[in-house]
C-alpha cells in the first residue's frame, strides 16, 4: 500500500539472533525488537521520547530493557552495541546528530538497519490530510516536503519553527541523500538501490 512505501537502509538481512547486544532507536511498543529476533539476544535495549510507549514495550517484552531518551541524545556509553535498529523514527529526529550518537554507540563493524520515507510517502500524506484540512496539518505536511529538498541540498532537516522541543524535524529522504549522511557520519558498506547497506567503521 502507498502509505507502507518506506525505504529500508540495512547492512544485513538474515536478522540478529545470536547478536550480544542490540539498541531500538525510537523502539516505540517494542514490536520491532520482535521483528528483528531480538529475543535471542543477550541484551536488548528499546529507547523512546514517549513515556507511554515505553511501558507499553516494558509490558511487551519484559527480558528487554526500555528507557527514556531521544535518538540525538542517547544514555548510552560509546561502542556498547552489536546492532541497532531505528524504524521510521529517524524521519522524526534531528537526522545528522541522531547519526552521530548512532555511530557513537555501535561498535565497529555493528550492523544499522534504518527505515526511511520517500517523497511518495509525503505526498500521500499531504493528500490524505486535505480530504479534511485544517492550516495546522496541512502547513505541517508542507513543511515536511521543503524540508526533504533541504536535506537532500544541505545534508540537514530543519526544525519546523513554532513547535514542540522534541518535534517538527519531520522530513522525507532519498536513497543518495540518506547514503550521503551515512558515509558522513561514519558508516560504510554503502549499497544500492534496494537497500543501503550501512556498517560502523
Amino acid at each position: 500500500m502507498e502509505q507502507d512505501r518506506e525505504i529500508e537502509l540495512s547492512s544485513k538481512r538474515e536478522g540478529v539472533r545470536g547478536t550480544i547486544s542490540i539498541l531500538d532507536v525510537g523502539c516505540g511498543d517494542g514490536a520491532s525488537l520482535l521483528d528483528t529476533g531480538a529475543c535471542g539476544c543477550k541484551f536488548a535495549v528499546g529507547a523512546d521520547i514517549v513515556f507511554e510507549s515505553v511501558l507499553e514495550a516494558k509490558r511487551k517484552l519484559p527480558w528487554a530493557h526500555f528507557v527514556v531518551a531521544r535518538g540525538d541524545a542517547l544514555p548510552f556509553k560509546d561502542k556498547c552495541f552489536d546492532n541497532l535498529i531505528c524504524r521510521v523514527a529517524i524521519v522524526l529526529m534531528p537526522i545528522v546528530p541522531a547519526l552521530d550518537e548512532m555511530r557513537r554507540v555501535c561498535r565497529p563493524g555493528a550492523a544499522v538497519t534504518l527505515n526511511v520515507h520517500d517523497l511518495r510517502f509525503a505526498l500521500f500524506d499531504l493528500r490524505r490530510r486535505l480530504r479534511s484540512p485544517t492550516l495546522k496539518s496541512v502547513v505541517g505536511r508542507l513543511w515536511v516536503i521543503v524540508n526533504g529538498i533541504v536535506f537532500i541540498v544541505t545534508g540537514r532537516n530543519v526544525k519546523m519553527p513554532f513547535t514542540m522541543p522534541d518535534h517538527g524535524w519531520e522530513t522525507w529522504q532519498t536513497r543518495g541523500s540518506m547514503r550521503r549522511a551515512l558515509k558522513k557520519a561514519g558508516f560504510g558498506s554503502v549499497q544500492v538501490p534496494f537497500t543501503v547497506q550501512a556498517k560502523r567503521l
